[in-house]
């Protein structure tokens, strides 16, 4: 069955979607301590006609999903997912595995091609710590390129939503899955 599946025809889908984002500008104003509500809603108005639209950051902590623009036949063009049809009707997606797509045929790039899960491992000597955080020594601690990334990626996010000034709520998350991948990893 599984010769059939490789020998059946394939086409290529190029899949956009698309997500609201929003900018922001924040400012501190010192007001004097009586202000009435309709003065704050007065000042704020003030302000929105008198900031320019440069002055705009992006908010990294907001996004929202948008209709799909949809999607179109493409050809020459290498997939990142392949659909599977399921017995029951449903279906999956996959990812090239070792440089193979559908039909065993092998990807031609000038690049060497890694696998969708990289396991390359690297021996790190990292810092340990005490309850406070202060550095009390160091270790030697074996990472997969898939850790590294993850953590990087975990911690990354934290800082840049730090310096955006996000909500506790959401920090906490993203603190959680840093927490919860250095753990898996062994480096806490």
């Amino acid at each position: 069955m599984e010769a059939q599946e490789q020998k059946q025809e394939t086409k290529l889908v190029l899949v956009t979607l698309a997500a609201l984002t929003r900018v922001e500008h924040t400012e501190v104003i010192e007001v004097p301590s009586d202000i009435s509500e309709e003065e704050l809603e007065a000042l704020v108005e003030h302000r929105d006609d008198q900031v320019d639209g440069g002055d705009y950051r992006d908010d990294p902590c907001y996004w929202e999903s948008a209709p799909s623009t949809g999607y179109q036949i493409v050809s020459d063009m290498t997939p990142d997912l392949f659909y599977i049809r399921l017995p029951d009707g449903d279906f999956e997606l996959d990812q090239p595995k070792d440089g193979v797509v559908a039909g065993s045929a092998l990807l031609s790039t000038s690049e060497p091609v890694l696998p969708a899960s990289d396991r390359r491992k690297f021996d790190l000597i990292l810092n340990l710590f005490d309850a406070r955080g202060v550095v009390v020594g160091n270790r030697s601690v074996v990472l997969t390129a898939d850790q590294i990334s993850d953590i990087i990626d975990h911690a990354a996010q934290l800082v840049v939503m730090k310096q955006n000034h996000c909500s506790g709520a959401d920090i906490s998350q993203v603190h959680s899955e840093l927490a919860e991948a250095l753990s898996v990893a062994g480096v806490i």
